[in-house]
């Protein structure tokens, strides 16, 4: 008799065991289906042949799919109803094969384009599932709308590169500043190093200058250049022939000694140029000759 006490206390023991893990399983169950009902990600669990297990409402919804229709199904199987091409769904499976093999979870972005052109995009993770005893069940995938991120990382690029440009257009216009001094007269004071990309600028400034002024005289002044070279002198040259195209002389200033023997060493002609030792005289002579 106490024998058949202990084994009906056993199994009544066993059976409340049972029944508070059934509970337990029926609350993880609705805690999941909570998740998958309400969170705003596209989330999906498959086992190990690939057969759905879980989808999110969002996935549903993103995907055009009805979770009824998915779930125990490869994305094979779905390709002829609503699922994505067959070489896209081959290179997902591969994906899904590679994760459950390394054990390594997997990152990258792609996009989905909707009924009326519109673009989203989405950064997605999938990372391999395990049961109790470390092995291997399968693979769940989500992915986050970063559509609005991309967006306003493209347009503080934008942004940036428009304070780049502006940046430059006024490095630009410091470095070859051209000032009107009289009606008909302009200056251009040169300081630095001239390289090949400010001589291309010089010259698209001066001539800009010499046309939005209608400027009849046009005054380089190159004090402020430590070194005359080749390139120096190309520049200058190239700007008197340019300048007369448009019917103003070119007055050079800055002419000192040492300068003019290096044009003289370099073999350089500045005959029907102007040239004075200073730009204070150049402008001297100009206003009284006007």
């Amino acid at each position: 008799m106490k024998n058949d006490t202990s084994t009906v206390e056993n199994l009544q023991e066993e059976n409340a065991r049972l029944r508070q893990r059934l509970t337990e399983l029926e609350q993880s169950d609705t805690l999941l289906y909570a998740i998958l009902e309400y969170i705003p990600l596209l989330l999906f669990i498959k086992d190990t042949k690939g057969r759905h297990l879980a989808l999110s409402r969002w996935y549903e919804i993103i995907n055009l799919v009805e979770r009824n229709k998915v779930l125990g199904k490869t994305d094979s199987e779905i390709v002829d109803e609503t699922g994505p091409s067959a070489e896209i769904v081959e290179r997902y499976r591969q994906e899904d094969i590679q994760v459950m093999e390394t054990g390594q979870p997997s990152v990258q972005e792609f996009t989905i384009s909707g009924d009326f052109g519109q673009v989203s995009t989405y950064a997605s993770i999938k990372f391999p599932l395990y049961d109790r005893k470390s092995q291997i069940i399968g693979v769940a995938g989500i992915a986050t709308d970063i559509t609005e991120q991309r967006i306003s990382e493209q347009q503080r690029a934008a942004l940036q590169q428009q304070l780049l440009d502006a940046q430059e257009r006024r490095l630009r216009e410091l470095s070859t500043p051209l000032i009107p001094i009289t009606e008909g007269v302009i200056v251009m004071p040169l300081i630095g190093i001239i390289d090949a990309n400010r001589s291309q600028q010089i010259l698209e400034t001066l001539l800009e200058g010499v046309a939005r002024y209608q400027a009849e005289t046009a005054m380089l002044d190159i004090t402020g250049v430590p070194t005359v070279n080749d390139q120096v002198a190309h520049t200058l040259l190239q700007a008197a022939r340019a300048v007369r195209l448009l019917g103003a002389q070119i007055v050079l200033t800055g002419i000192q000694p040492t300068l003019a023997h290096t044009l003289v060493t370099l073999g350089i002609d500045l005959q029907g140029i102007v040239t004075y030792s200073s730009l204070q005289e150049a402008v001297r002579r100009t206003l009284v000759a006007d």
